[in-house]
């Protein structure tokens, strides 16, 4: 929700590209914080801190791409083919979504397999 609030006013001051640069930066930021908790570990208090701060600047991200991605693909995709890269985003969007269940069910098995999900979303 914070995400798309201030994507509508990003997108005021911003191009839809450099929105989506942004928003890049936003998610990479939010990802390696979720990321180096696992490594804060041992000092249990900055590792939860680290980890929920590193979910609330992620989420920001994630609401600003995606405000702004489908308006970007709806401008300058040919009129003939909009509705189905429309489609292909959110389709990547929900495959992503499952292939990151798949990846956390897996890694349940490892001892700290959930600190690979993270890292590997910052790749």
């Amino acid at each position: 929700v914070i995400g798309v609030l201030l994507g509508v006013t990003i997108l005021k001051r911003l191009s839809y590209i450099s929105s989506m640069r942004l928003g890049t930066v936003i998610l990479m930021t939010g990802s390696t914080l979720q990321a180096a908790s696992g490594y804060l570990f041992v000092y249990n208090g900055i590792a939860l801190t680290s980890l929920f701060t590193g979910r609330l600047i992620y989420g920001v991200g994630v609401g600003l791409v995606c405000l702004t991605a489908p308006k970007y693909i709806g401008e300058v995709s040919p009129d003939q083919i909009r509705g189905t890269l429309s489609s292909g985003m959110e389709l990547a969007v929900v495959s992503g979504i499952c292939l990151s269940y798949g990846l956390g069910y897996f890694s349940d098995k490892m001892g700290r397999g959930w600190e690979l999900i993270f890292q590997l979303e910052t790749v």
